[in-house]
């Protein structure tokens, strides 16, 4: 299998390539030899939220960021309708996660081990990732995000809007809301809704049913949240006569991410044995013979005329040179233990 490495110190990629390493230390003929297995074992896990958040405006665009210090990101009503909600805002913005190396992960690197990650999700929660180690303390990972929304829009609740805003199931975010009046001008109220259950209201988070109508007048008996607080709805309204238009309104997704750092070192084992070390059967049927002391050099040729050439003598150097040799230990494979990640993502 193959696995990128991320090595911020040199910036270049390397590739492992065995997971048993059989190594000779003896000639051939001899009885000893060691054998290195490579032991990979958890040494942290980290789990992160990055919250993507994009408000609808009456205007007739998205604006769209990822709660990194990002810029924000434009994204017109056009494209929702050529690309669809999800495509179209996932095109448009990245999920990105800050995640300090643990400080059991750094200790073993510093004692020699290779520091490997496994990032699942791929498919569910990202399509595709990339990933940076900045000074050997901190990842930087960005992916384009997996956007899940409900098959019903606010539109199937609140005849008369015209924009089509999407609803967000509860297990993958929440719907946001802009309240105005009792003195509130622009408050942020969240929403809750399931696609499971569709008209289920969680009080006091606000439900599609609980907006009476396009100009976002909200019912009298029920409750928001605002502000850390829950408070009663009557007399609020979603936007300022900017719903029918779908202003006022957004989403907001939880994308997860979770790290799992494994460290990996070369553990040594010398076997004993009566048997000389198996070699490769098809190398040792082409081994050549080697040619006997007395025969000529093929330069001698005694008694031949100079202008026919000479009989050339079987080349046992170069026949030999097909067959591998034994590897001196100097050349026993070593993994090279610098300030980087192996990456591998499923």
């Amino acid at each position: 299998m193959k696995r990128s490495v991320f090595n911020s110190a040199a910036g270049r990629s390397v590739l492992t390539a065995s997971v048993l390493l059989a190594v000779c230390l003896c000639p051939a003929g001899a009885h000893a030899y060691t054998t290195y297995e490579v032991v990979r074992t958890l040494a942290a896990t980290v789990r992160q939220v990055c919250t993507i958040t994009a408000w609808h405006y009456s205007g007739g665009y998205w604006m769209a960021d990822n709660g990194s210090g990002s810029p924000r990101v434009r994204v017109p009503d056009d494209a929702v309708s050529r690309l669809g909600f999800a495509s179209a805002l996932s095109e448009s913005v990245s999920a990105s996660w800050r995640i300090k190396v643990p400080e059991a992960v750094q200790e073993a690197r510093r004692n020699g081990a290779v520091i490997t990650t496994d990032v699942p999700g791929r498919g569910q929660y990202y399509s595709s990732i990339r990933a940076r180690v900045q000074g050997g303390e901190e990842i930087r990972i960005d992916a384009a995000p997996v956007i899940n929304v409900c098959s019903r829009s606010l539109k199937d609740y609140v005849p008369g809007i015209r924009a089509d805003i999407p609803l967000v199931s509860r297990e993958d975010g929440r719907n946001l809301y802009a309240l105005y009046g009792k003195g509130l001008k622009g408050a942020t109220a969240q929403g809750a809704y399931s696609e499971s259950q569709p008209y289920r209201v969680y009080e006091p988070y606000i439900h599609p049913t609980m907006i009476k109508n396009s100009i976002g007048t909200l019912v009298s008996d029920g409750s928001v949240y605002v502000g850390g607080k829950a408070m009663p709805s009557k007399g609020l309204s979603v936007g300022l006569l900017t719903l029918i238009r779908g202003g006022a309104v957004g989403v907001q997704f939880d994308i997860p991410i979770t790290v799992y750092f494994y460290a990996e070192t070369l553990i040594p084992t010398v076997h004993e044995s009566t048997a000389p070390v198996p070699q490769d059967p098809d190398v040792v049927e082409t081994r050549p013979q080697e040619p006997a002391p007395e025969e000529p050099e093929p330069a001698e040729t005694h008694g031949e005329p100079e202008t026919e050439p000479a009989e050339e003598a079987p080349k046992a150097p170069e026949q030999a040179s097909q067959t591998p040799e034994e590897p001196a230990p100097e050349d026993i494979p070593r993994f090279s233990i610098d300030d980087y990640l192996l990456h591998r993502a499923y």
